[in-house]
């Protein structure tokens, strides 16, 4: 079984998590205003130091189908990483934190990994956070999450 292991026990043989991510505005250098280039850059660079995986050998490409996103993405035999940042939705509960990072993790301590890249991105001071399960509960956030107490 994987453990996200301050949030308690997730079965299977792989754990999947989303991470909703935004800036720490202040904590941006030069910050004028979001770029979703510049910002996904960034946070892809911080998640692949994390998790010592080569993220710069696997940029960032706008989205076909949706021409405000950037789409980032890493498979080894280990984990599969997909980073999706948009532009933020005005009005929308999650606008603070307007990029997706999915996590899926092969083996058996899935929630490690989700763990290890929340806390090292929260470390930074850069980020505003919040994970889920996918498809579940939320297990932490930086920031007080839409739609709950």
């Amino acid at each position: 079984m994987g453990t996200f292991k301050r949030f308690g026990t997730h079965s299977g043989f792989k754990c999947d998590f989303c991470l909703h991510i935004g800036p720490v505005e202040s904590a941006w250098e030069n910050w004028s205003g979001w770029d979703g280039k510049r910002f996904g850059d960034q946070l892809w660079s911080d998640v692949g130091r994390a998790l010592e995986v080569p993220a710069e050998s696997c940029p960032g490409s706008r989205d076909d189908r949706v021409p405000d996103r950037y789409h980032y993405y890493f498979q080894d035999d280990d984990v599969s990483l997909s980073l999706y940042v948009e532009d933020p939705e005005p009005g929308d509960p999650y606008e603070p934190v307007p990029a997706d990072l999915d996590v899926i993790s092969f083996w058996e301590e899935a929630g490690d990994v989700a763990e290890r890249i929340y806390d090292r991105l929260d470390a930074t001071g850069r980020y505003l956070l919040i994970a889920h399960e996918v498809g579940g509960m939320t297990v932490a956030a930086n920031v007080e999450v839409p739609g709950e107490d």
